[in-house]
């Protein structure tokens, strides 16, 4: 979302770019109309990680998490059609994709929605990110390997850099996984 660079004051016109066109508001539409930002979880399912970012939300933005079911499993089409019914529509909204559900955001975006005003991509991707050959393990370990805790040093390895330096982020992330 992208709001004109100019400073606005009382009712002064902004926009807010949805990418297709820009729609005319003004600080006072924005103030009286809240926009629901619906939150698309990664991996785990949970949004835990999504909390520190809704505490500090704008007012006018509220924020909406939609969690996976976690005891069943889901492919993505089926993620697409289970967010889809928890989604609103009515009134302006925003979906904010986090890793995992990047692919199912954009399939959310693609089916023209009414209403929406911007998707918000997050450390995700478009596509499978693991080469085919080795799309075959994911297969056959499936759940099993999203029943074990990684270890710290690969959660800092991997998911939080060599130097990252939060102790409470290195462990709100091992408990979401």
């Amino acid at each position: 979302m992208r709001r004109s660079a100019r400073k606005t004051t009382g009712t002064a016109p902004a926009t807010i770019s949805s990418g297709r066109s820009a729609l005319p508001i003004t600080q006072r539409d924005v103030r009286m109309n809240q926009i629901n930002l619906f939150l698309l979880p990664g991996l785990d399912g949970t949004g835990q990680l999504f909390h520190p970012l809704s505490a500090n939300l704008p007012e006018y933005l509220v924020p909406c998490l939609i969690q996976y079911p976690p005891d069943i499993f889901l492919d993505y089409n089926l993620l697409v059609k289970y967010a889809r019914e928890r989604i609103s529509t009515d009134k302006p909204f925003v979906l904010l994709a986090e890793s995992f559900s990047g692919p199912v955001a954009l399939e959310l975006a693609a089916s023209q929605r009414c209403n929406l005003v911007a998707v918000i991509l997050c450390v995700t991707f478009i596509s499978n990110p693991s080469p085919r050959p080795l799309s075959w393990i994911g297969s056959l370990l499936g759940a099993m390997l999203f029943k074990l805790t990684p270890p710290r040093f690969l959660i800092r390895y991997y998911l939080l850099g060599q130097r990252a330096s939060e102790p409470r982020l290195l462990r709100q992330l091992s408990r979401t996984l």
